[in-house]
């Protein structure tokens, strides 16, 4: 399940994912994810991704969770920030694959990021 806020006031696109990431849900994330980039100057907003209830990935997501980062630091968004997951396999998945795609966003606990009134995009 994930679900995408945008503050346009604060300059804040945050995409929360949880549970298990199906080969079909990582596609519509990406999908939602191109959309709404599309809208927004990245280079002026900070991302936030919430990973904290995500599970560990298979194998066949890993390749899509691999592009996301790519995406992230491509969009040109001004700060990266993903929370770190519960999951002590999920968060092992989450390491690797950002030092694979050399991630340049920073893992943070959820309570180390400001909490915002976020607005729906």
């Amino acid at each position: 399940m994930f679900k995408m806020t945008i503050d346009k006031q604060k300059k804040v696109f945050r995409a929360e994912v949880s549970g298990f990431m199906t080969m079909e849900l990582a596609e519509k994330f990406v999908k939602d994810y191109e959309e709404i980039v599309s809208k927004i100057n990245p280079k002026e907003y900070t991302l936030i991704v919430g990973a904290k209830e995500l599970k560990a990935s298979t194998r066949e997501t890993l390749p899509i969770l691999a592009e996301c980062f790519k995406f992230y630091m491509k969009d040109g968004f001004k700060q990266i920030y993903m929370t770190k997951a519960d999951s002590p396999t999920c968060q092992m998945q989450l390491k690797r694959v950002g030092k694979e795609t050399n991630f340049t966003g920073t893992f943070v606990e959820e309570d180390a990021i400001p909490k915002t009134q976020y607005i729906a995009a």
